[in-house]
């Protein structure tokens, strides 16, 4: 079985960058580019058991952890 990444086509892009073994940094740069916003403004966040740990930007790794439980909206969509 192969791990095929199949995606419409607004986000190929996405499926390209992601069969190169990506990093936080470059999908969220690829994203930028398909919302045409800047890298600044793009986010990525990880579930660790009940709260969401930032991967990018870097400067907001170790700034802590939003939990599932708050009123956040990037709490609020995880938790659906």
């Amino acid at each position: 079985m192969s791990n095929q990444i199949i995606l419409p086509n607004p986000l190929l892009p996405l499926a390209s960058e992601l069969e190169k073994g990506p990093t936080p940094a470059s999908i969220c740069m690829v994203l930028a580019g398909l919302f045409r916003i800047q890298s600044t403004e793009v986010a990525l966040l990880r579930l660790e058991q009940s709260v969401l740990r930032f991967l990018y930007p870097e400067h907001l790794r170790n700034t802590g952890a939003i939990p599932i439980s708050s009123s956040a909206v990037a709490a609020h969509t995880a938790g659906r």
